[in-house]
């Protein structure tokens, strides 16, 4: 349950930040409504766990890219002036590190596999 705590949470504070930062924008140009579109993909990619290593690894670079100020972003929004930054990208990146957990749609469709590790048989030399 830790993960889908962590994957709604993340996901949700993504969810906010592509509504406040579409909001704010008066005249958006392609390339940032292009990111955005992206980053509200993989926000709600995280809420459902459906390619969460992929959504965790964008959500992450995009953050990053806020934070070192790659991209311009309006002034009152929720990752405002790099202070929440770290924690989303430590978030994100946990999230890809550790996939979306057994509550997710990525369990249900690709679901657990057992690794069957064949022994070798060894001959006896002559």
């Amino acid at each position: 349950m830790a993960l889908v705590l962590l994957r709604v949470t993340a996901g949700v504070i993504i969810l906010t930040q592509v509504v406040l930062q579409t909001a704010r924008q008066n005249d958006p140009k392609l390339g940032f409504l292009f990111l955005t579109l992206l980053f509200g993909t993989s926000g709600v990619f995280l809420v459902l766990g459906f390619l969460t290593p992929l959504a965790g690894l964008y959500a992450s670079l995009y953050t990053l890219g806020v934070a070192l100020s790659w991209i311009p972003i309006p002034a009152s929004i929720v990752l405002d002036a790099k202070i929440a930054s770290p924690e989303m990208i430590a978030m994100s990146i946990a999230l890809t590190l550790l996939g979306p957990g057994a509550y997710s749609v990525d369990a249900r469709l690709f679901g657990r596999r057992e690794i069957v590790i064949p022994t070798k048989s060894r001959s006896p030399k002559s």
